[in-house]
């Protein structure tokens, strides 16, 4: 899940330098990182029909491999199409690999499902802030934009390897399924209730909603922050890669606040204010055009929002494990 950060958070500060590398618009460099999102939408259509069929630890494995390849493959690209088209299958694979991780967590811890979810999504967020630090170290060492992606795909690769000799007894096996009372669903004389469960599915659809609208702040936060730090407000690119870095500090903070104290104060709560303080702060952020405003108000958004993701699952697992 680290590595996942790494590689998905790392965009942001490589973009700029896509953008350059081939003489691109900015809507141009956008289709990329559009190209990866519908890609991993894609996954998602696969995964509700493949992910309670396969046996996850081994297609966690598979995932981690191909990704790698994928990423060595982007930095070979010889021109903006392939590209684009890379990050297409990247996008697929990538998702597949978090959609595994998340809900192999959910079988594995069903009666902790909230704190186990946010310490998860707390460790990709120790990937994501590496990421943008790491891209900006190697691109200042006068490495291109390629090196950095054949650099973290040989990682994925190496631990991919390491993993196979050390747990070649896990891959074989079964996952967990939620035992019968976990379900939550209420039967008379072994019929499941129709009403309770139309009422679990419209909460997940609800929830999925809540995602949706986090996915559009923070999928184009990482892609555009460094970019418009660095040609709008005019910071050097090393500071403006530390931007991204800290604002998922934030997200790392929310995260382990919540594994926390989450259950205490109650998921939903936490869900509905630290949007809405969370949009906010956001839009005072931007409005008022300040690097230091820009920064800071990321950051607390980061602190207000960051949660959003693991908490959706873990109430989603609840409703419908």
């Amino acid at each position: 899940m680290a590595l996942l950060g790494v590689a998905a958070i790392m965009i942001g500060t490589t973009l700029p330098e896509m953008i350059r590398s081939f003489g691109l618009t900015l809507s141009q460099g956008g289709l990329i990182v559009s190209a990866e999102s519908t890609g991993g939408l894609t996954a998602m259509f696969a995964g509700l029909l493949l992910a309670d069929r396969i046996r996850k630890p081994l297609w966690i494995l598979i995932t981690v491999v191909l990704v790698g390849l994928l990423l060595g493959l982007a930095g070979l690209s010889p021109g903006y199409w392939v590209l684009v088209v890379v990050f297409f299958v990247l996008g697929i694979v990538a998702r597949f690999l978090d959609l595994l991780l998340n809900a192999h967590t959910g079988d594995l811890a069903p009666k902790n499902r909230t704190q186990t979810m946010t310490v998860l999504h707390m460790v990709y967020g120790i990937g994501a802030f590496i990421g943008p630090s790491m891209a900006r170290w190697l691109l200042d060492q006068s490495l291109p934009w390629n090196s950095v992606y054949w650099i973290v795909g040989g990682t994925y690769l190496t631990v991919a390897a390491l993993s196979l000799i050390r747990t070649r007894g896990y891959l074989s096996l079964a996952d967990a399924s939620p035992a019968d009372d976990e379900t939550e669903i209420s039967a008379k004389d072994g019929v499941p209730d129709p009403e309770n469960t139309r009422r679990q599915w419209v909460s997940v659809i609800l929830l999925g909603f809540v995602v949706l609208f986090y996915a559009v702040h923070q999928v184009g936060t990482t892609s555009w922050l460094p970019y418009y730090l660095e040609t709008t407000l005019g910071v050097r690119p090393a500071i403006a890669s530390a931007g991204l870095s800290f604002y998922w500090a934030g997200i790392i903070a929310s995260r382990f606040l919540v594994s926390r104290i989450g259950s205490r104060i109650g998921e939903t709560r936490v869900l509905i204010w630290g949007s809405v303080f969370g949009g906010v702060v956001l839009v005072g952020s931007v409005l008022l055009a300040s690097p230091f405003v820009a920064i800071a108000g990321f950051i607390l958004a980061g602190v207000l929002t960051g949660a959003t993701i693991p908490l959706t699952m873990a109430l989603a697992h609840g409703h419908l494990p």
